[in-house]
């Protein structure tokens, strides 16, 4: 089969209409014939932010219906069980949160929470190429904006409210963020 990129532009204005823009995108991609070659695999361009993108991989590790992962694209890395990957556990978010806000809690408290509450509320959250909230260091000592931590959470929230739609949805991601008083 084949390999996709694409170019995602849709962002609705509440939890229903964002969910459902991407689930609807997901119905129109081509069916697979089978595993390895004979799968079909997606990669969508959610967002871009200086030289970094963040894209939904599908299948997902999981493999399941409408599973993905959400990455980022160029020089970003997480740590793995076994090797680095270019998509964060939420414990990776919580830690480089948690870090960011100790090292600068003026910022972190007037401006990143803010912005955290925002994107949870489905504000459509962007940063030009100028912004520059602050940086963290990620498992390769590399120094990277903040605002990336900030996009993935944007989509991470989404993918809560796609797998847990009859549950809590982005509700389980909120509290924990909540628990671990990043919010």
């Amino acid at each position: 089969m084949s390999n996709y990129t694409i170019k995602y532009t849709n962002y609705g204005i509440t939890r229903k209409t964002i969910r459902d823009q991407l689930i609807t995108t997901f119905l129109s991609e081509t069916q697979g014939t089978g595993k390895g070659i004979n799968a079909s695999h997606y990669i969508y361009i959610m967002e871009t932010f200086k030289n970094y993108e963040i894209t939904l991989h599908r299948p997902g590790t999981l493999k399941y219906g409408f599973d993905f992962t959400v990455n980022v694209e160029k020089n970003l890395m997480f740590k793995g069980p076994k090797k680095h990957k270019t998509y964060p556990s939420y414990p990776d978010i919580i830690n480089i949160l948690i870090s960011f806000r100790n090292k600068n809690t003026s910022t972190y408290n007037s401006t990143i929470k803010p912005i955290i509450v925002d994107i949870y509320n489905c504000v459509n959250v962007t940063f030009n190429s100028s912004s520059n909230l602050g940086f963290f260091t990620d498992c390769n000592n590399n120094s990277i904006p903040i605002e990336l931590i900030l996009l993935l959470l944007k989509w991470l929230f989404v993918e809560q409210d796609i797998r847990y739609w009859n549950y809590s949805g982005r509700d389980k991601l909120y509290l924990l963020l909540q628990t671990n008083s990043i919010v």
